[in-house]
């Protein structure tokens, strides 16, 4: 656990995995779970890669352990200007660079220079990836890192996307996409 202002948030990236689907299984509805780079469905051939779990919505809205749950966009803007965000920026859809946000949530570690982080918040993201609509993982090389909230955002889900600069993207992100989870107590 990590504490960031006056939140309680998983340090780490969620990793329940029940099951897992092949990247060609897809539903809006039904929760699916895949693991990066992983193109099986033996769950525990799955675990075994290190690699990490990816939750399409459904999934992601269901996997946090109890006394958890699936922060809200409303979770994420607290915790960024906790972390120095301009509150002018919160609401804004994109690339967000005021206070070094995503520097100080990466890992400095994990990601490929130069795109890592100080991970001076604790929070440790580490460059998760992404699976997308049409099969293809994105973002696992070392550089990308994509979140899932539970607010919706018109016909999609408000996203969180870290990448190669300092700021922090907030987009939108299909129900059928595969992103990581950060739970929050």
């Amino acid at each position: 656990m990590v504490r960031i202002g006056k939140q309680v948030w998983m340090a780490e990236n969620l990793a329940y995995l029940p099951k897992v689907s092949p990247p060609g299984i897809w539903s809006q509805t039904d929760p699916v779970y895949y693991v990066l780079l992983y193109y099986g469905s033996s769950t525990q051939e799955a675990k075994s890669t290190g690699n990490g779990v990816l939750y399409n919505f459904p999934a992601a809205k269901v996997s946090c352990p109890r006394g958890w749950h699936l922060p809200t966009d409303d979770d994420w803007k607290e915790m960024e200007l906790a972390l120095g965000m301009d509150p002018a920026e919160l609401d804004l859809i994109g690339a967000r660079n005021s206070g070094s946000v995503g520097k100080k949530l990466k890992s400095n570690e994990d990601y490929i220079p130069p795109y890592g982080g100080d991970n001076s918040s604790g929070f440790n993201a580490k460059p998760s990836g992404s699976l997308y609509g049409d099969g293809r993982f994105l973002g696992y090389g070392g550089s990308d890192s994509f979140y899932w909230t539970s607010t919706s955002y018109g016909n999609m889900l408000f996203t969180r996307y870290l990448n190669g600069s300092d700021g922090i993207n907030r987009s939108g992100g299909s129900p059928l996409l595969g992103y990581t989870v950060r739970c929050i107590k």
